[in-house]
């Protein structure tokens, strides 16, 4: 071949290498799958979770051409890239959706796993381009366990079925992501996530006193949902029992009226009105004198005891009523009596100055007792201190007070006589702090 004749092939092969058609060149890769809203089961639509084994995903092939196919794959840890479905042609819109599990290349629906999830374009005379980035997807088609029935969190003391608050909470032992709700018959009460094992429900819908059956079911992530649990039955109390102010008994109250509350029974008895069957406690300065359970007629009839011999002079008394459940009501308003000299066992005088961190108690008798002095900050004791007195005889009997108790500005102090016949008189005194 002439000189001449190999530069013409050379420049035809040139030539034709330039006009060579652009379907030689490799599609775009299609942008990452998205998972369809349909097919995310879960409590959010965003979250690639999902129960559904063969879900559908919608492509975006971009750039690429109508007519392209676009091919769904699927992989699992770290083995091989798997087809998912057959290759779709791209339609006008360039969406392509897509089945997974459906194709014959993956004739069966995906198990409970985490995918991830790519695609590829496919212009039809060989050109493939390269994967899009992976979605990373959930199939979760478990339903949860609920490991317990709904226990009460807001119980009275060791009685675990019993609140005094119409709006309790609960506890559900549950898997963490769990989303527990909280049932009476078909009435949802409240729901709550559980963190950390267990879902704390707060009841939203206020429950009406007396018995209530509620039952838990979950949901997880992904949308599964489980049984019920066994129920648990509680007692709601919202309405705490209330006492009205004590009435010196009618009897008991001798002196020119019977509405002067005077008396000279040291054992006083009084009536207090509440509900039927409470249990009504009468109180002076925080001791307990006496209680009674009211009759049918909500009314309870207190005498102080034994122990508690109310000395002469003044003494205002109040009374707190406690329901069959122990749901107790606030305290009611006082009610001052006079209690005459001169009664039985003996009488008594008391008198308390309080030098630095020292407590100065001034003792005096009708007869010859053994005295022990406490002392009482805020309803707990700090301090306590024992003596002798003779009978008509005035003595002083010295507490000290250590810590907190030196600085408290109210404290309650009881003496408590008792003689060599066990006649006992009980002594109380507030001392404010100046």
């Amino acid at each position: 071949m002439t000189r001449r004749a190999r530069t013409a092939l050379l420049a035809a092969l040139l030539a034709a290498l330039a006009t060579a058609p652009a379907a030689l060149a490799v599609p775009p890769a299609p942008a990452t799958p998205d998972l369809a809203t349909a097919s995310d089961s879960g409590s959010s639509s965003t979250d690639n979770v999902t129960n559904d084994s063969t879900p559908t995903f919608t492509v975006d092939a971009g750039a690429a051409q109508v007519g392209y196919t676009v091919t769904l794959y699927v992989q699992t840890g770290t083995g091989a890239a798997a087809q998912a479905s057959d290759p779709i042609a791209v339609p006008s819109s360039g969406i392509v959706t897509i089945t997974a599990g459906t194709g014959s290349g993956y004739t069966s629906a995906l198990t409970d796993a985490t995918y991830n999830v790519t695609a590829k374009t496919d212009d039809g005379g060989g050109g493939v381009s390269a994967p899009s980035t992976a979605l990373q997807v959930q199939i979760d088609t478990a339903a949860p366990t609920l490991a317990s029935a709904p226990a009460l969190v807001d119980f009275v003391g060791g009685n675990s079925s019993v609140t005094f608050t119409p709006n309790p909470r609960f506890d559900v032992v549950a898997a963490t992501g769990t989303v527990v709700s909280l049932y009476e018959g078909s009435t949802l009460l409240g729901s709550a996530t559980a963190a950390d094992g267990v879902a704390r429900i707060i009841v939203t819908t206020a429950l009406s006193d007396g018995s209530h059956s509620v039952y838990a079911t979950g949901t997880d992530a992904a949308g599964n949902a489980s049984g019920a649990t066994s129920s648990a039955t509680i007692t709601v109390d919202s309405s705490a029992a209330a006492a009205a102010t004590p009435d010196l008994l009618d009897a008991d109250d001798d002196g020119a009226s019977s509405t002067d509350n005077y008396t000279t029974n040291p054992r006083p008895n009084f009536t207090v009105t509440s509900e039927a069957n409470a249990r009504v406690t009468l109180y002076e300065d925080g001791v307990a004198l006496g209680s009674a359970v009211a009759d049918s007629a909500g009314v309870a009839t207190v005498q102080v005891r034994e122990a508690l011999w109310l000395d002469p002079g003044v003494h205002c008394v109040y009374a707190i009523a406690m329901d069959s459940l122990a749901n107790a009501g606030s305290p009611s308003s006082d009610l001052c009596l006079t209690v005459a000299p001169g009664v039985e066992p003996f009488t008594t005088n008391l008198g308390l100055t309080i030098d630095g961190s020292d407590l100065v108690a001034s003792l005096k008798s009708a007869k010859s007792a053994r005295v022990t002095v406490t002392v009482m900050a805020q309803g707990r004791v700090v301090a306590t201190a024992g003596g002798k007195v003779k009978a008509g005889k005035r003595a002083a009997l010295t507490v000290r007070l250590k810590g907190p108790a030196a600085k408290a500005r109210r404290l309650l102090v009881v003496a408590t006589f008792k003689t060599a016949s066990g006649k006992t008189v009980v002594v109380r005194r507030v001392v404010v702090r100046r």
